[in-house]
């Protein structure tokens, strides 16, 4: 691979993280004004778009993988905090579609689970959100690392309805 188509690469990756944990920034931010949201679901989108420019590029395809499906968990979780359901939904079942495509579990199948019932309690589906929330709670039951798990399930502890299907 010529040097230069190196350098680009590593530009996407390099991007693509960056704009992850910017997205991250604006979903922790407390009282979001709607060019926070902007800039959230920009930043989303285009580390999304990053990663998806070094797939052929990459040595280790299952990190590929996972950081993929991760960045559509992501998108999924700010359409859910800009309470636009159908992207949140959209992004959500890809997140899943990944997770059982690429064989991911562990915690990204957790959180798969968890912005899918995000997103179906935006949209009104209290049927769907509640399987989903069963769906995460039984991946946690695969997560390996014991801190990881720890920290996905205070998350999922926060999740609409969770209190009402555990």
């Amino acid at each position: 691979m010529p040097e230069n188509n190196m350098d680009l690469i590593e530009a996407h990756k390099k991007f693509a993280v960056g704009l992850f944990n910017k997205a991250w920034e604006y979903i922790d931010k407390k009282d979001k004004t709607d060019r926070d949201f902007e800039e959230m679901i920009n930043s989303a989108h285009a580390s999304a778009w990053h990663w998806s420019q070094i797939e052929e590029h990459v040595t280790d395809h299952t990190r590929w993988e996972l950081s993929f499906t991760i960045s559509h968990n992501q998108l999924a979780n700010v359409y859910f905090l800009a309470n636009r359901p159908e992207a949140a939904l959209y992004h959500g079942g890809k997140s899943v579609e990944y997770c059982d495509k690429y064989g991911i579990g562990d915690f990204a199948r957790g959180f798969a689970y968890e912005c899918l019932a995000k997103a179906h309690h935006l949209n009104g589906d209290i049927d769907k959100r509640n399987e989903n929330l069963k769906l995460a709670e039984k991946a946690a039951d695969d997560i390996k690392g014991e801190d990881d798990k720890k920290y996905f399930l205070s998350e999922l502890n926060k999740a609409p309805g969770y209190s009402e299907v555990h």
